[in-house]
Protein backbone atom coordinates (compact mmCIF):
# COMPACT_ATOMS: atom_id res chain seq x y z
CA UNK A 1 0.00 0.00 0.00
CA UNK A 2 1.39 3.40 -0.95
CA UNK A 3 2.59 5.43 2.02
CA UNK A 4 2.34 2.51 4.45
CA UNK A 5 5.40 2.05 6.66
CA UNK A 6 5.41 -1.29 8.46
CA UNK A 7 8.00 -0.04 10.97
CA UNK A 8 5.68 2.79 11.98
CA UNK A 9 2.47 0.76 12.26
CA UNK A 10 1.50 -1.51 15.14
CA UNK A 11 -1.09 -4.17 14.31
CA UNK A 12 -3.49 -5.51 16.92
CA UNK A 13 -5.50 -8.65 16.19
CA UNK A 14 -9.02 -8.64 17.64
CA UNK A 15 -11.99 -11.02 17.48
CA UNK A 16 -13.38 -9.08 14.49
CA UNK A 17 -10.21 -8.32 12.52
CA UNK A 18 -7.18 -6.07 12.68
CA UNK A 19 -6.61 -2.56 14.02
CA UNK A 20 -3.54 -0.73 12.71
CA UNK A 21 -2.19 2.16 14.81
CA UNK A 22 0.59 4.66 14.21
CA UNK A 23 3.27 3.88 16.80
CA UNK A 24 4.11 7.56 17.29
CA UNK A 25 0.66 9.10 17.59
CA UNK A 26 -1.45 6.09 18.61
CA UNK A 27 -4.03 7.08 15.99
CA UNK A 28 -5.88 4.39 14.05
CA UNK A 29 -4.58 4.34 10.46
CA UNK A 30 -6.24 1.17 9.21
CA UNK A 31 -8.96 -1.36 9.94
CA UNK A 32 -9.61 -4.82 8.57
CA UNK A 33 -12.96 -6.46 9.32
CA UNK A 34 -13.21 -10.22 8.95
CA UNK A 35 -16.61 -11.46 7.70
CA UNK A 36 -17.71 -7.83 7.31
CA UNK A 37 -20.77 -8.77 5.26
CA UNK A 38 -22.03 -10.78 8.25
CA UNK A 39 -20.98 -8.42 11.05
CA UNK A 40 -21.41 -4.83 9.90
CA UNK A 41 -24.79 -3.09 9.62
CA UNK A 42 -26.35 -3.25 6.16
CA UNK A 43 -26.59 0.56 5.94
CA UNK A 44 -22.83 0.87 6.51
CA UNK A 45 -22.04 -1.81 3.92
CA UNK A 46 -24.25 -0.08 1.36
CA UNK A 47 -22.42 3.23 1.96
CA UNK A 48 -19.01 1.70 1.17
CA UNK A 49 -17.66 1.64 -2.39
CA UNK A 50 -18.04 -1.70 -4.12
CA UNK A 51 -14.82 -3.62 -4.80
CA UNK A 52 -13.72 -3.77 -8.43
CA UNK A 53 -14.87 -6.83 -10.38
CA UNK A 54 -12.39 -9.69 -10.49
CA UNK A 55 -11.27 -11.19 -13.74
CA UNK A 56 -12.41 -14.77 -14.19
CA UNK A 57 -9.85 -16.95 -15.91
CA UNK A 58 -10.92 -20.39 -17.11
CA UNK A 59 -8.35 -23.14 -17.03
CA UNK A 60 -4.98 -23.06 -15.38
CA UNK A 61 -1.39 -22.26 -16.11
CA UNK A 62 -0.21 -23.59 -19.45
CA UNK A 63 -3.71 -23.75 -21.00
Amino acid sequence: MSGWDRDRVEVEETEFGLIERDRRSGKVVGLEFWRASERLPKALLEALPRPPPRAIIAGGAGD
